[in-house]
């Protein structure tokens, strides 16, 4: 356990509907950090599923009004909007009633709104760099004021301008502890139960949103690949909603053809890991993933997982080692490499044993104490951080 002789205050903005694995990610941040005797705190701008969250964990919360369409305006070539610069006044209020210690931003809108007022008030700035990069020079301008940027992987760092990656930190995300395995048992059986499936069934899933980038028809194709060569019963769980810009090819399967007795989609599920224990194996097709939060997720509960060769996925799985790895976007590749999971049996024991060595240490104590490093760096020697004693 961390203590520290005077408390710091470290703000983590959001706007209020935010969702996804980069927000869960943040959340188990803020409360970890506050087991370190950090005073963290989530700032939500208006309601939505951000704010329920943080509710949920038990995280405390500053309120602030929200941004009405908070969607960033895609046809424009920078997403800055007037409601993050009319909402700047609001950071400002907060700013100079909290004194906080440091702002922790986790998204590109919370970057466009903190970024100018916390460099005015001379608040330190840290970003925590969790997408793709695109040129903007609203973004840019945040990147440039932050003193510190923590990447989560070294593909997403690379992906920055060579500017930026001078003060960059690559932090692998947090993955929790899994339950215990009467609980994931448990989880297993009633989900299962809930969509009517035999025990004896094969349910492949995947959990992603319906973009183009994530390629959710690739999936579809797998399953039907799978279900005309696999003698046994094949199921897809297909867990997400559509994200511009939207997968058409994959719009168009739905619209034209009725998936309802081979593909399970409840849409986006806030419980992923009870559905995801139902599943047998997991998919990740999508290309250009920042890291891969699912697949160490799946990982974790001892679930075999199959990964588009690309992106963050290189340095979350080690290909026939912890995890399957597939560089084509040929379907009966895909399904080729499924069935042996299914089948081989000592490989898919292999796999599910590395995969959680391989979740296993990517533990949250030791994500927060690599991000309390950053914190130190960046203003331990004013308030504190260098007061830290590891015990």
């Amino acid at each position: 356990m961390m203590v520290v002789s005077s408390v710091p205050k470290i703000l983590f903005p959001f706007a209020g509907e935010t969702k996804g694995g980069s927000l869960h990610s943040a959340l188990m941040l803020i409360m970890k950090l506050r087991d370190f005797g950090i005073d963290a705190q989530a700032v939500c701008h208006g309601p939505g599923y951000a704010f329920d969250e943080a509710v949920r964990v038990g995280a405390p919360i500053i309120s602030l009004p929200g941004f009405g369409r908070a969607k960033e305006n895609r046809d424009r070539s920078d997403g800055l909007r007037a409601a993050n610069i009319l909402s700047m006044r609001h950071v400002g209020s907060v700013l100079r009633k909290e004194r906080p210690t440091l702002i922790h931003l986790n998204e590109k809108r919370m970057i466009r709104t903190w970024s100018v007022p916390a460099r005015l008030l001379r608040v330190p700035l840290l970003i925590h760099w969790r997408s793709n990069y695109t040129p903007s020079w609203s973004v840019d301008l945040g990147l440039c004021m932050a003193q510190q940027v923590v990447s989560i992987s070294q593909f997403s760092s690379e992906a920055l301008p060579r500017w930026a990656r001078k003060k960059n930190f690559v932090i692998y995300n947090p993955v929790n502890a899994p339950p215990g395995g009467s609980s994931i048992q448990h989880s297993r059986a009633a989900k299962r139960l809930s969509l009517g499936i035999d025990d004896d069934a094969v349910l492949v899933g995947c959990f992603t949103n319906f973009s183009v980038r994530k390629r959710p028809h690739l999936f579809l194709e797998v399953i039907q690949r799978l279900r005309s060569t696999h003698g046994k019963k094949i199921y897809g769980l297909l867990c997400g909603d559509v994200t511009p810009p939207a997968d058409k090819r994959f719009l168009t399967m739905v619209e034209t053809e009725d998936w309802s007795s081979r593909v399970f989609m409840p849409g986006y599920v806030h419980d992923a890991i009870a559905w995801m224990s139902a599943c047998d194996v997991i998919l990740a097709p999508a290309l250009s993933e920042p890291w891969g939060r699912t697949l160490v997720e799946a990982q974790s509960l001892g679930i075999p997982v199959v990964a588009a060769a690309d992106g963050g996925h290189l340095e979350s799985i080690q290909n026939g080692v912890d995890g399957m790895l597939i560089a084509s976007d040929s379907p009966d590749d895909w399904a080729h490499a499924v069935a042996r999971l299914i089948d081989e049996e000592q490989l898919r024991a292999a796999i599910i044993e590395n995969g959680q060595a391989s979740a296993a240490a990517l533990s949250l104590d030791r994500h927060a104490s690599a991000v309390v490093d950053v914190y130190r760096k960046l203003v331990g020697s004013k308030i504190g951080f260098a007061d830290y004693i590891e015990q």
